[in-house]
């Protein structure tokens, strides 16, 4: 999927409007088996059409990371299943397949992959939602308060930088946290933006070609735009009598 001009434009719009399912959809429609790996894929799409860098503030300081790091740094060991075991049973664990709205913390269903209880396996992979909650809710209360704990004390799925500056920085991927963050990523660009935008460079383009561009691309022309009309400028004769 493109990132153009015109859509970074409409998805400011849904998140101004409260359309956050339309949001969802938008990046549950990104190639990818589970939430990390259209995450990824979503990263890799805003570096190379919109910015090669994200920038943090940090203690009212502002610090641009490069993309490029964020995308070395984010390992695949994060989607690899987590399997935990005991003297009761086993279970594994896995990060969701799809982003959800309106939530903190991803249900429990939407995490576990199989269980297995002596030599009794359950698989939860082809299932659907409404029988694998049926399934887990009639799990003993010791077993299900396992399951919990496992998932409390697990970071393997946390995404972190290392870089001392951003040590506060981390991305659980059993909960909500990258939606969150993709939420804060596309709502970088205002209304006024866009506006602004539009009125300054339909001068030399037609509207067609500005929606139709990348936002990298319109970071070009309007760089390209200044430094023609600050030629012309100095270019210009003096009047000086």
């Amino acid at each position: 999927m493109r990132l153009s001009f015109e859509k970074i434009k409409e998805i400011s719009e849904w998140l101004d409007t409260n359309q956050e399912i339309k949001f969802c959809h938008f990046l549950n429609s990104f190639d990818g088996e589970n939430v990390y790996q259209k995450f990824k894929n979503i990263l890799i799409k805003w570096e190379y059409h919109v910015n090669d860098f994200l920038t943090f503030t940090i203690d009212g300081s502002q610090i641009k990371i490069p993309m490029y790091y964020i995308l070395q740094e984010l390992t695949d060991d994060i989607e690899t299943p987590k399997v935990f075991v005991n003297n009761i049973f086993s279970f594994e664990l896995q990060v969701p397949k799809t982003f959800q709205m309106g939530v903190d913390h991803i249900p429990i269903y939407d995490l576990i992959s199989s269980i297995s209880i002596e030599d009794v396996h359950l698989d939860f992979k082809n299932l659907d939602r409404e029988n694998k909650q049926s399934i887990i809710d009639k799990l003993p209360a010791n077993l299900f308060s396992k399951v919990l704990e496992g998932l409390i004390n697990d970071s393997s799925k946390i995404f972190k930088l290392n870089n001392e500056s951003l040590s506060k920085f981390k991305i659980n991927f059993y909960t909500n946290d990258p939606m969150l963050f993709l939420k804060n990523l596309f709502s970088n660009y205002s209304k006024e933006y866009f506006q602004d935008i539009i009125f300054y460079l339909s001068k030399r383009m037609s509207c067609d070609a500005i929606l139709y561009s990348d936002i990298k691309d319109i970071d070009f022309y309007v760089k390209k735009y200044n430094e023609e009309t600050e030629q012309q400028k100095n270019t210009m004769p003096s009047l000086d009598f």
